[in-house]
């Protein structure tokens, strides 16, 4: 396969390859953690404006925990509220109280879930912005997807 290829003429840690995107982007970096055709599952992802909701993800089995940061604009009129619903599907697959949210001090006013299994750390960031707006969470992104077990 081509990824296995290029990670082998690159010296890639296939431990560390994390998926994002935005819009259409970052609905591919849900689909590469829950489509059970998925060969190399990341080992994180934080898509921005996908375009799934949570009744969209009830029709794939939970995968096995895998730190997700979900950000999504809350003026996004073309995929409205689908973020706050998306990151609920993920902290009921990673056995997170979902009743229980407690805002970070982190850029984006990203609420992070408690509880949560092992290896799960699941993460929520409502920009202010519309569908186009990248939420401009790369320094914390980044962080995630280096130290997860930050966000427990």
């Amino acid at each position: 396969m081509i990824p296995g290829q290029v990670a082998k003429e690159w010296c890639i840690d296939e431990t560390r390859v994390y998926a994002t995107g935005h819009s259409d982007g970052g609905t591919a970096s849900l689909a590469l953690a829950v489509l059970d055709k998925t060969k190399t599952i990341p080992a994180a992802i934080a898509p921005s404006a996908a375009g799934w909701r949570g009744k969209d993800l009830e029709e794939f089995q939970c995968p096995a925990p895998i730190p997700v940061m979900i950000m999504h604009g809350k003026h996004d009129t073309l995929f409205p509220g689908w973020g706050a619903q998306t990151s609920a599907w993920w902290a009921t697959c990673h056995g997170c109280d979902v009743s229980k949210t407690k805002t970070k001090t982190l850029e984006g006013g990203c609420r992070v879930y408690q509880g949560c299994a092992s290896g799960g750390a699941t993460v929520y960031c409502e920009g202010s912005g519309g569908h186009r707006d990248w939420p401009n969470l790369n320094r914390v992104m980044l962080e995630f997807f280096a130290h997860p077990e930050k966000f427990l």
